[in-house]
């Protein structure tokens, strides 16, 4: 498990973490102050739960096509700004 929190970061750590190749678990919690979040292809291949709170910036999740394939759970609080889920996620259990 990774948890970032309060760490205010300014560059999407999505394309760093995506390559992180044991990853199952995940929390950004007032982590990120960008507008969007950058998933790419093969990224995550072993998570399984993503949980995004107080990201108070964040419009836009982009999510490429075979990114997060083991995905189980969801979980997203306090991102107001957020339009819409990825198509994708949208049958992933909300957590």
């Amino acid at each position: 498990m990774m948890v970032l929190e309060n760490s205010e970061l300014t560059e999407d750590p999505m394309p760093i973490l995506g390559m992180l190749p044991n990853l199952r678990n995940l929390e950004l919690d007032e982590a990120y102050e960008g507008k969007e979040i950058m998933c790419s292809d093969n990224s995550f291949s072993q998570l399984e739960f993503f949980s995004l709170y107080d990201l108070e910036n964040l419009e836009t999740w982009h999510l490429g096509t075979s990114a997060m394939p083991l995905i189980k759970g969801l979980r997203i609080c306090r991102c107001r700004k957020l339009k819409e889920i990825p198509v994708r996620m949208k049958d992933v259990k909300c957590i």
